[in-house]
């Protein structure tokens, strides 16, 4: 259950227990200011490489007449990204 411990802590010393939070409990400053109940809710999304993508589900919506922006959206990618990867399963029209 997590607890909002801004409740608990005068407004001047949050920012010093978030650090302290990264520091020694080992999260993100994201993950601890969420925690606070401040700014920073949701950590950023990763980058994903060409090559860290499932090539059998990208050829089989390429097939299907899907587009790269929607199979980006589907995979969580980056249209320019998807088009590497097919580039690299050896698609050649997009």
């Amino acid at each position: 259950m997590a607890v909002n411990m801004s409740e608990f802590v005068p407004d001047t010393n949050l920012n010093w227990l978030a650090l302290a939070a990264c520091v020694y409990g080992n999260i993100t400053a994201g993950r601890a200011l969420c925690c606070l109940g401040l700014v920073g809710t949701n950590p950023k999304r990763g980058y994903k490489r060409a090559s860290e993508l499932d090539g059998n589900s990208l050829l089989k919506m390429h097939q299907a007449g899907m587009s790269l922006r929607s199979i980006s959206a589907k995979v969580g990618a980056n249209r320019d990204t998807v088009k590497r990867a097919l580039m690299m399963l050896g698609v050649v029209e997009f």
